[in-house]
């Protein structure tokens, strides 16, 4: 970005979201968090400026953690848009972030299992027989809901924001996009498709299936991957997080 003369712009970033975690086994793996948003005014002097949108987190192949979305930058003016936290998976927490991460689950022990936190957004859902959702903007993800012993609901991812939140008079497909909401949780994995449901860009968990990506430039989480029992193929995968953007509005 180059700019000509000393002027007062207009900013709105969002981080790259996270990706669910990954668990190939009969446990559950969170969802990822949504990247975190920053939005303000800035008086920014002649000059030129690099700007770096974030890339969601890559989805998981094997069982572990989701990795957290990048951040959005403009590092010269210190505006930096966290990216979202990545869903933990079998008796482990989710990762912080810009969002926080779903926890993932371990049903057979009874324990709960802690969200990330967000840091510029929101926490993702508590895991215990199944996964918590990923947080969104406006909105914590969903904790997992109880349904047997052994068994149980997955948390929805949290909810997103929208353009018109942050400037009103401005929509999405003002900017170009094909969206206008953005920035929502991936679900969590629940047993036997009890997955919880993506929002706002974000995608839902799966249970025996390849996860999906969640939608470019909105940095939203996407769901809880899940394989089948012990490691046997066909492996679940968690899909990718969406990216981000960086908003730059200069005076008419």
């Amino acid at each position: 970005m180059i700019v000509k003369t000393p002027t007062v712009v207009d900013y709105m970033l969002l981080g790259g979201g996270g990706s669910g975690g990954c668990q190939q086994n009969d446990a559950c793996a969170g969802g990822g968090g949504a990247g975190g948003l920053i939005s303000g005014n800035t008086i920014i002097n002649s000059g030129s400026y690099n700007t770096v949108v974030g890339e969601g987190g890559v989805g998981k192949t094997t069982t572990g953690y989701g990795n957290n979305g990048n951040d959005s930058t403009i590092l010269s003016l210190g505006l930096i848009a966290i990216g979202g936290g990545g869903g933990g998976y079998h008796g482990y927490d989710g990762k912080n972030g810009g969002c926080g991460g779903g926890a993932g689950s371990r049903f057979e022990t009874g324990l709960y299992y802690n969200p990330g936190i967000g840091s510029q957004g929101k926490n993702g859902g508590t895991g215990s027989s199944a996964a918590g959702g990923g947080g969104g903007l406006t909105s914590n993800g969903g904790n997992s809901r109880y349904y047997s012993s052994v068994q149980g609901y997955g948390g929805n991812g949290g909810s997103g924001s929208s353009f018109n939140d942050i400037w009103p008079e401005i929509s999405g497909t003002d900017l170009g996009f094909s969206f206008n909401r953005f920035g929502g949780g991936g679900g969590g994995t629940g047993y036997r498709n009890r997955h919880g449901s993506g929002v706002d860009g974000g995608t839902n968990g799966v249970y025996r299936a390849t996860g999906i990506n969640a939608l470019p430039n909105t940095g939203a989480g996407s769901g809880g991957g899940h394989g089948v029992a012990k490691g046997q193929l066909p492996a679940g995968k968690s899909g990718n997080g969406g990216s981000g953007f960086v908003i730059i509005r200069f005076p008419i």
